[in-house]
């Protein structure tokens, strides 16, 4: 009887611990509004040693007309779950852009930078913001800069988040969207909107293959209403996305990563 006790007692706690990754297998994406379900969350129930997890991760993608040429602006969000004490190492976040010494079309800029660590003290959830003094920039060769930010007051069961966007004149390549990463993936979201002006090959890698929600009739609008043309609108979504763990046998490790990847075929400016 004590070990048919034991037996059901260890079971309830892995159904709670299912109930609650069900419940926030699609959770809240409002930037700042984390979830009485993410806080309770103490124990990932599909991988019990991640040390954190991606709540959920959203990248949107959308083309502008500035001044007199078009840019890409991105706009990404994460939400990340504090586990255990290793964890922690992910309130350090670095971005990459280009900005060339030598060549002014290779130029982005992040924008609207900002980061909170929420923490469950007494029943009530607090907020820290992170200050600018915490981002810094570092370069890294003639054409690439880092940003770099710690988030603070970080510490196991917070829940860090964040928002930035770039802006990036380099219209004719579109940044490759990582759906895994060295840490679970509990939700993600990916959404471009490409003007038929320009042609893309859409291509996906890695193990795990994820279909999209394809639109061919949503308006681009250049320059206010000046000129209106058809544009593709793409949503990828995924959820419980497995870490991708290093292999010293795999030689090529990026190849093997769920992610998305649109290549430039042409343009074909014809299109009103």
């Amino acid at each position: 009887m004590k070990r048919l006790a034991l037996f059901i007692l260890v079971l309830n706690q892995y159904l709670l611990l299912f109930a609650q990754a069900s419940d926030i297998l699609h959770p809240n994406s409002d930037f700042g509004d984390p979830t009485p379900d993410e806080f309770a969350m103490t124990v990932y129930p599909y991988d019990s040693t991640a040390t954190a997890i991606v709540l959920y991760k959203k990248t949107t993608v959308d083309y502008n007309w500035v001044g007199e040429d078009f840019q890409i602006t991105y706009h990404n969000q994460k939400r990340i779950k504090i586990l255990k004490e290793e964890g922690k190492a992910y309130a350090n976040v670095e971005i990459p852009f280009l900005l060339s010494r030598t060549n002014r079309n290779i130029n982005e800029a992040i924008l609207g930078l900002e980061a909170y660590t929420y923490n469950l003290e007494n029943g009530k959830v607090t907020r820290t913001k992170m200050k600018k003094g915490s981002v810094f920039e570092e370069r890294l060769n003639d054409n690439y800069i880092v940003q770099k930010f710690t988030v603070p007051q970080v510490k196991v069961g917070s829940i860090i988040e964040y928002e930035y966007k770039i802006a990036s004149n380099l219209y004719t390549q579109i940044r490759p969207w990582m759906a895994q990463e060295d840490i679970p993936v509990q939700y993600g979201e990916f959404e471009c909107t490409i003007p038929k002006y320009f042609k893309f090959h859409l291509s996906r890698r890695g193990d795990i293959q994820f279909t999209p929600n394809i639109e061919k009739t949503k308006i681009f609008n250049i320059d206010g209403n000046f000129v209106r043309c058809p544009a593709t609108r793409m949503l990828f979504t995924c959820d419980l996305m497995p870490a991708v763990e290093k292999d010293d046998f795999i030689w090529c490790l990026d190849n093997h990563i769920a992610q998305i990847n649109l290549e430039l075929l042409g343009y074909d400016f014809s299109v009103y």
